[in-house]
This record gives C-alpha cells, sequence and structure tokens, in this order.
C-alpha cells in the first residue's frame, strides 16, 4: 500500500511535500523592494527545482503566475473555517492550475490527471489533517498532522516548547508548595 500512487501519478509522499512546500511559500510583498524580490526569486528557484515535474508543462510566462496563486488558494484552503470552504478553495485552486496550464478558456472535460490534481485529490481524502501551526514565529506554519494521530496543534516539537514551557510555568506557580 506505501508504495501505490495517487490516481496511479504520484506517492502520497510526494504529494504531501509538493503541497506543503507550495502552501508554506512566503507572500511576495508589494510594491516589490530589493528583499522581497530576492525572497521571490528564491521561493521560484526553490519551487522549480525541487519540484520540476509540476512545472515542465507550463508555458514559461506563467509559472510564476501558477505558483503564486495556488499558494494563494492553498493557505485559504488550510486556514479555511469550515469543510466547505475548505472544498472550494481546493477546487479552486485545481482549476487556476488547469486553466493557467493551458488556456484561460472553460475547462470542456474532466483534462488528463496531472501531478498537481492527483496530488491536490490525495489532500482532498486527508483535510482532517491539514493544520496551521499556532506558533507566530514558524517558518512552515502549514502542515499535515502524522496519519492516525488525533491531537497535533503544533507542527513539532521546537514550535511547541514555548507554550509547552509556559504550561509547566503556570503549573509550577499554582502548584507550588501543595503536596501533590
Amino acid at each position: 500500500m506505501e508504495n501505490q500512487k495517487v490516481l496511479g501519478v504520484i506517492s502520497a509522499g510526494k504529494a504531501e511535500k509538493l503541497l506543503l512546500d507550495w502552501a508554506n511559500l512566503p507572500v511576495w510583498g508589494y510594491p516589490p523592494t530589493a528583499e522581497c524580490a530576492e525572497m521571490r526569486h528564491n521561493s521560484l528557484k526553490r519551487m522549480l527545482s525541487n519540484h520540476r515535474e509540476i512545472f515542465s508543462e507550463l508555458e514559461k510566462q506563467n509559472v510564476e503566475l501558477v505558483i503564486s496563486e495556488v499558494r494563494d488558494w492553498l493557505k485559504r484552503a488550510w486556514d479555511a473555517p469550515d469543510a466547505r470552504h475548505r472544498e472550494w478553495y481546493l477546487f479552486t485552486a485545481r482549476y487556476r492550475y488547469e486553466s493557467l496550464h493551458g488556456d484561460d478558456q472553460l475547462i470542456p472535460d474532466v483534462p488528463d490527471v496531472t501531478l498537481f490534481e492527483a496530488a491536490l485529490y490525495h489532500l482532498q481524502r486527508n483535510t482532517h489533517r491539514m493544520q496551521h501551526c499556532p506558533n507566530d514565529a514558524c517558518q512552515q506554519p502549514y502542515f499535515l498532522k502524522a496519519p492516525g494521530k488525533k491531537v497535533q496543534k503544533f507542527c513539532g516539537p521546537e514550535c511547541a516548547n514555548p507554550s509547552r514551557q509556559e504550561s509547566k510555568r503556570r503549573w509550577w506557580a499554582e502548584n507550588r508548595g501543595k503536596n501533590v
């Protein structure tokens, strides 16, 4: 089962890596400053080198637009208040990718399976795992809970440590001197 590919084209692990990398791309500020332009350039370069098979079919002039639009829809899906909104945002990400992939016309029928569509298909079956790390300093705030894990608030131990330390400090302040 581990080696099985989503829609026959991409492994679940690669699908998750792609979508996490994409959702965690920084938003490029406007008006573009030199620092912003460098961040944008580095982010695009990293996405294109780490996931070149996803973007190989896109026209060169559409790549930045596709990456930024899909990133925005993925972020909205991750932060959606309910399942209806989340599904709509994921549908819109899929549709924008497909429409920018070819021409910006109405897609007349279900298109051929792409790596991106298979990755989103996998995500839509795992929306219960989509989380946003509450640590404001987190560099990669969008994550997927480990499969089978019911509760996972933070993306990892580094982000959980400040909260854990505060909880211990509160407990100690409330229970210091009590025979526990």
